[in-house]
């Protein structure tokens, strides 16, 4: 019974009757749905960012917008191993030779 009235209308219609029906029910999109909304481009969600190896890309932003408190990003995605030397030295206190052998050894 349900999937024959579901075909008749979209998803937009479909999440429109829940919210005035106050169902808990939202639309369910494929990537290229969120990445060309229109609400999320007028909401400038997509920022672009230039990786030192894949090149520029767009990444999310902010999920929110505070005036106090503004969002920005600093960085790229990391690069794998980037930070391998600050969170199993630094913070995990190997030594940058025991470092070394997890790298030759494949553990990491």
């Amino acid at each position: 019974l349900i999937a024959s009235w579901l075909k008749d209308y979209t998803k937009e219609e479909i999440a429109h009757k829940a919210l005035a029906n106050r169902l808990p029910l939202v639309p369910y999109y494929k990537l290229d749905e969120v990445v060309n909304s229109p609400q999320l481009k007028a909401r400038g969600f997509f920022v672009d960012i230039e990786h030192p190896v894949a090149g520029r890309f767009q990444y999310p932003s902010a999920p929110y917008r505070f005036s106090e408190t503004p969002w920005g990003i600093d960085r790229p995605a990391p690069q794998l191993g980037e930070h391998n030397e600050e969170i199993y030295c630094q913070r995990l206190r190997y030594t940058k030779e025991e470092l070394v052998k997890l790298r030759q050894t494949g553990i990491i």
